[in-house]
């Protein structure tokens, strides 16, 4: 019994440090300067004001990322930039400049005629997007 409660305390203390590590991971996503500027709006305008910016970014960003998806699988370099460009700059604009430099990295490449890479940025794209979600759904708690 003793063991048991024993290892039962070591995977709440690992469970702890994950949930530690992954607040820090998250707040690495986003560069702190746009959300302190969010957050002095907000005090300026109402906290609707940031949190309905983050919601509008979360709405778009999956609608930029389907575009993407589609122009690259439809060999479309155009469509793929101004999709990329669309949202490489909203991501900036908002701290998620791991988002936006890879966006970046991918308009380069649909200027060289779209390569075999870009599909493999485009999916290192998608998880880094997916770690922007989470910080800014916990972004969004905080705006109240």
């Amino acid at each position: 019994m003793k063991l048991a409660l024993h290892n039962s305390d070591k995977d709440a203390t690992d469970g702890e440090a994950r949930h530690a590590t992954d607040l820090e991971t998250l707040a690495e996503v986003l560069e702190p300067e746009p959300i302190a500027r969010l957050r002095e709006m907000g005090e300026t305008l109402g906290a609707d004001v940031p949190r309905r910016i983050l919601e509008l970014y979360l709405e778009d960003a999956p609608r930029r990322l389907a575009e993407i998806r589609r122009s690259i699988a439809a060999d479309d370099a155009e469509a793929m930039r101004n999709a990329l460009h669309s949202l490489k700059g909203s991501s900036a604009n908002l701290g998620a400049t791991a988002v936006a430099r890879l966006c970046g990295e991918l308009e380069l490449l649909a200027d060289d005629a779209m390569p075999d890479g870009a599909r493999q940025h485009q999916e290192a794209l998608e998880v880094e997007y997916g770690k922007v979600v989470l910080a800014m759904t916990r972004q969004l708690a905080t705006f109240t």
